[in-house]
């Protein structure tokens, strides 16, 4: 009977610290646009970012303009648009892994 409590004890402590590792983990952060158009270019991922950097780019009349920024420092886990698809506001266009 000691040894049925003391495995399922042993179950739920790794449970705890698994779920307590996950929680305090570096959060994957969405990332909108906030302009419609055409994407003409996207950062890679992988690459580290800080708050304001250029994330997707869209082409206009008068040239390229950013449609999405980082808001916050991370990295770029995954890009979910690529060059030639047509965004629109508040889509969610990158996901980056923030840094502390």
């Amino acid at each position: 009977m000691k040894r049925k409590y003391l495995i399922l004890s042993t179950i739920i402590a790794l449970i705890l610290l698994t779920t307590v590792g996950l929680a305090m983990g570096n959060k994957q952060v969405e990332q909108k646009a906030v302009i419609a158009g055409t994407v003409s270019s996207t950062v890679a991922e992988g690459t580290t970012v800080k708050m304001g950097d250029s994330l997707v780019e869209i082409s206009t009349l008068t040239g390229t303009s950013a449609a999405a920024r980082a808001t916050v420092n991370g990295v770029v886990k995954q890009v979910l648009v690529k060059v030639g698809d047509n965004i629109t506001p508040n889509q969610v266009v990158v996901y980056v892994e923030q840094l502390e």
